[in-house]
């Protein structure tokens, strides 16, 4: 990594110019009415951290981890702002550092699961090639790339001690606290109501689901972290209420699978705690075998098809649970009307599929009528 020290005279010289800088960026974007004279003070601490100091560029990416949200693009694709953009930057940054140092921690590579991700990684580009839709699949495998070249590899570069991975937790603890409550104000002005939970969580969440799903994910690190700290410090306390926020969010959040997610978590705590995954991960593949077994004998699965005129939308949180139960629920019957064109695109292309990321282009083309719900169009 590049990096050099300042003496102290010119590290007060630097911060005055910078400070000069922002106010004079301040009184251009007022005068001019436009707001990016505000952002070119940091833009250029941005590219200096990039040039001598790239690790803050990492811990700023997880920062905007939380903060971050997708929007559409031509072409049919998608950018995540603002953090997708750093991303990418920051991947260059590492293919150069790379190149410069020419070494990377054998031992990090070697790990079985990264083995198995380097796999996954190659067998996408191998489905790209024979894709539909060439230019999303290329850009979902690039995406790939760059998700990976930082995620991954630079928190293997970066979080090698624990003080490392506690910067890391907090750097995504505080923004996502701040969302947290952002959302839950958005909600509360609607008496959190369970039709409006995707226009509360839309601030900075695709919708509710990903939403519940990314809060519930932290969990257990908020859990973790409290025993870095002692019973009566300030930090043990500040986390002893974020996991009253996250249980609150997740509840109103509205996503059963978190739900659920969150007891699950509980029991695979204490079977990895006995060491039971031998006995359970082979009971849960004979489990499934037996179910599609099932399933696809006579085509029993088609007794499981809701009913067209019952599977509609519910605005309540209680008719929603009860509709789930008697599969009458729209979401979850829509999810079974894709998951079987799924199947058969599948039968089709075992192998490479119709290439990732265009699923929704072509499994209308699949799909079962008897699953057919009132969105399906």
């Amino acid at each position: 990594m590049l990096s050099y020290s300042l003496s102290e005279k010119s590290a007060a010289v630097w911060f005055y110019a910078f400070a000069a800088l922002t106010v004079a960026g301040f009184f251009v974007s007022l005068a001019v009415d436009e707001s990016f004279p505000l952002l070119i003070p940091f833009a250029i601490l941005f590219v200096y951290f990039a040039l001598f100091d790239f690790k803050k560029v990492y811990f700023l990416l997880l920062f905007l981890i939380p903060l971050t949200r997708e929007f559409d693009i031509p072409g049919g694709v998608s950018l995540d702002l603002p953090g997708e953009p750093v991303l990418i930057v920051l991947m260059f940054i590492f293919f150069f550092y790379l190149l410069k140092k020419r070494t990377y921690e054998i031992a990090f590579l070697k790990n079985p699961l990264i083995q198995l991700l380097a796999l996954h990684l190659l067998w996408i580009l191998i489905t790209v090639l024979f894709s539909y839709k060439v230019l999303i699949s290329t850009k979902f495998f690039l995406a790939k790339i760059w998700y990976i070249s930082t995620y991954i590899l630079l928190t293997g570069l970066f979080v090698k001690k624990i003080k490392n991975f506690k910067i890391l937790f907090w750097s995504v603890l505080i923004p996502t606290c701040f969302t947290i409550v952002m959302v839950l104000l958005r909600h509360a002005a609607t008496g959190f109501s369970f039709d409006d939970v995707n226009a509360a969580t839309a601030i900075f969440y695709r919708n509710h689901v990903n939403y519940a799903a990314f809060v519930s994910l932290l969990m257990p690190f908020i859990w973790l972290a409290a025993t870095w700290y002692g019973k009566a410090t300030l930090p043990r306390h500040f986390l002893n209420l974020t996991k009253l926020l996250f249980i609150i969010a997740i509840y109103f959040a509205y996503a059963r699978g978190a739900w659920l997610a969150l007891i699950a978590a509980i029991g695979f705590y204490y079977a990895m705690k006995l060491r039971l995954f031998k006995f359970i991960l082979p009971a849960m593949l004979v489990i499934f075998i037996f179910i599609a077994h099932h399933m696809v004998t006579d085509n029993k699965y088609l007794d499981y098809a809701p009913e067209f005129s019952k599977a509609i939308y519910h605005g309540s949180l209680t008719e929603h649970i009860q509709a789930t139960i008697r599969n009458q629920d729209l979401s979850t019957a829509e999810r079974f009307y894709r998951w079987v064109a799924g199947i058969h695109m599948a039968g089709e292309h075992p192998l490479t599929g119709f290439g990732p990321g265009s699923f929704y282009h072509f499994y209308q083309y699949y799909t079962v009528t008897a699953f057919t719900t009132y969105v399906s169009d």
